[in-house]
C-alpha cells in the first residue's frame, strides 16, 4: 500500500480504544488522514516516502483547548489578584476599549498560537473580537481552528451591537469555508452580558448553520447570584428556559452548579469546559468535574486566556484538574487518568463537534498528532504511559507536532521550532505592542 508518511514511535497511545497502549506500532498516513494503525510486522506491506523513527517517543493525538481568547496574550497576567468581576470591569474591559483593534488581535493569536503549539495543542476554540484577524494569526501558525462568532450586548470596537454581532457569524462562515482546518461556531459571551433575545437568536444561528455554540456559564457565585435576581433561576436554568440548552451547548466554566443544573445539562446532552488554572487564579471556586462526569455530561478542558491564566497549556490543565479532584474528595480514584487525558483530546473534540475528524489515533481520522520524548529525568523510568503524560510530561519533552499530517513543529538541537513559520514570527510586532499595553495598564490597576 502506498502512503505518504509512517512514523514508528516506541509507544502510541490512540485514546480509542479506551486505556490502550501500543508498543511495537506504526501509524500509516495519507492525504493528511490516518490509513493505518499496524503492528511492526506489516511493515513491508506499506510503502512510504517519508519514515520516521521516532525512539522513546510517543505518540498520542494532539491536544484539544476547548475554550481560548488567544489574543489576549497581549495581555497576560493583567490585574492579579482581583475577582473576576474587577478583573473584567477596571481592567480588561477598559484596556480592550482602548486597545483592540484587527492588528492587535492578529498579533495576539500569533502569540498565542506559537504557545499553544509548543505545549501540543493543535486545535483550539478562540473566542474574541475581531474574529477573522484572529482566524488569521491562528492558521499562520499552522493550527486548526474553531472560531468562535462572538456575541455582547455592549458597543465594541468593532460592533455596535448584538444585530451586527451575529450577522458578522454568516460573513465569517462564507470567508472561511474553503479553509479545511477553520471552522465557525457561535459564540455568546454569558448570559449576564448577552440579551435574552440574542441568546436565542444565536441558538437559531447555530442551528441553521448546523454548528456548536459556547458560552462563559456560572462562573462566579455572583453570576449566580444575579441571576436569581434578574432572571429568578441559575444562569443554567436560565438558557434551559430560552430554549439554548441543548448538545449543541458548551458551558465554560460552570464552577458554580446546582444537582439541578448538573440534570440540566446531562439531559440536554450540553458539555462543559474545566478551566482550573483560571478559574482558581481569579478565585472563582473549582467545577464540580466528577458529578458533571457521573451524570454523563462531556467535560472538556480549556485553557482560557492567558489574561487569567497566564499562560497556554493543556498540559498544566490535565495535571491540576487531576490534583484538585483527588483533594478536595480526599480520593485517589476519582479523575483517572485515562478520563484525564480524554478530557484534553477526544472529549474536547465532541464539545467542538470535531470527534468525527481529530481526537483519537483512528483509521480515517485526520492525522493531529503529537510526539513527546520520554527520556529526560523527569520522565524515567516510564512505568506506567497515562500516568507520565497526565503527571510527568510537560513542554520540554515535545519533540514534533502534526496538523492534516504536515509536520508544523519539530525540535532542532533541542530547541522547538515552527520551520516553515518561523519568518511570521520572527517578523511579528509583538515587542511593540507589549510596550502600548504596558503604558496604558501603568497606573490603572485599582
Amino acid at each position: 500500500m502506498q502512503v505518504d508518511k509512517i512514523l514508528l514511535p516506541q509507544w502510541i497511545l490512540p485514546v480509542r480504544p479506551k486505556g490502550q497502549v501500543l508498543e511495537n506500532h506504526g501509524i500509516a498516513i495519507k492525504d493528511g488522514k490516518i490509513q493505518a494503525l499496524f503492528p511492526i510486522g506489516e511493515l513491508d506491506q506499506f510503502e512510504a516516502k517519508d519514515i520516521e523513527k521516532l525512539p522513546n517517543q510517543l505518540v498520542m493525538p494532539g491536544l484539544v483547548n476547548a475554550h481560548s481568547h488567544a489574543s489576549m496574550n497581549l495581555l497576560r497576567g493583567a490585574g492579579p489578584d482581583l475577582s473576576t468581576l474587577d478583573w473584567l470591569n477596571k481592567v480588561i474591559w477598559p484596556a480592550e476599549a482602548k486597545l483592540v483593534s484587527p492588528e492587535f488581535v492578529y498579533q495576539g493569536a500569533l502569540l498565542g498560537a506559537a504557545e499553544m503549539l509548543f505545549s501540543g495543542i493543535t486545535t483550539c476554540h478562540d473566542m474574541y473580537f475581531f474574529a477573522a484577524d484572529a482566524i488569521k494569526g491562528l492558521r499562520d501558525v499552522g493550527m486548526r481552528v474553531v472560531e468562535g462568532g462572538f456575541v455582547i450586548k455592549y458597543p465594541t470596537n468593532e460592533h455596535k451591537n448584538e444585530d451586527e454581532c451575529l450577522a458578522s457569524i454568516y460573513q465569517l462562515r462564507e470567508q472561511f469555508k474553503d479553509d479545511q482546518l477553520t471552522s465557525i461556531n457561535v459564540a455568546p459571551h454569558a448570559p449576564y452580558s448577552v440579551t435574552p433575545e440574542s441568546l436565542k437568536k444565536a441558538m437559531e444561528v447555530a442551528e441553521e448553520l448546523d454548528t456548536t455554540y459556547q458560552i462563559h456559564l456560572a462562573e462566579t457565585q455572583q453570576e449566580v447570584k444575579d441571576a436569581q435576581r434578574d432572571f429568578g433561576c441559575t444562569p443554567v436554568r436560565h438558557l434551559k428556559n430560552l430554549g439554548c440548552l441543548n448538545k449543541r451547548t458548551i458551558g465554560v466554566h460552570c464552577v458554580v452548579l446546582t444537582d439541578e443544573d448538573i440534570e440540566d445539562l446531562a439531559k440536554a446532552g450540553a458539555s462543559t469546559v474545566h478551566c482550573p488554572i483560571s478559574n482558581m487564579r481569579l478565585g472563582c471556586g473549582i467545577s464540580p468535574v466528577r458529578k458533571l462526569l457521573e451524570a454523563g455530561v462531556n467535560v472538556a478542558l480549556g485553557t482560557d486566556g492567558a489574561a487569567s491564566a497566564c499562560r497556554l497549556s493543556i498540559l498544566d490543565e490535565m495535571r491540576l484538574a487531576g490534583l484538585l479532584a483527588k483533594g478536595i474528595s480526599q480520593d485517589p480514584s476519582v479523575l483517572p487518568c485515562a478520563d484525564l487525558i480524554d478530557m484534553a483530546t477526544i472529549n474536547g473534540a465532541k464539545a467542538l463537534g470535531l470527534e468525527k475528524k481529530i481526537g483519537s489515533i483512528e483509521n480515517g481520522k485526520e492525522a493531529d498528532l503529537i510526539a513527546f520524548e520520554l527520556k529526560s529525568v523527569e520522565t524515567l523510568p516510564v512505568l506506567d504511559i497515562f500516568s507520565t503524560v497526565v503527571y510527568n510530561i510537560d513542554r520540554k519533552c515535545l519533540s514534533r507536532i502534526w496538523v492534516r499530517g504536515f509536520g508544523v513543529v519539530e525540535k532542532q538541537r533541542g530547541v522547538l521550532q515552527i520551520p516553515h513559520r518561523e519568518s511570521i514570527l520572527l517578523n511579528s510586532d509583538v515587542v511593540s505592542w507589549q510596550n502600548r499595553v504596558y503604558e496604558i495598564l501603568q497606573g490603572g490597576y485599582p
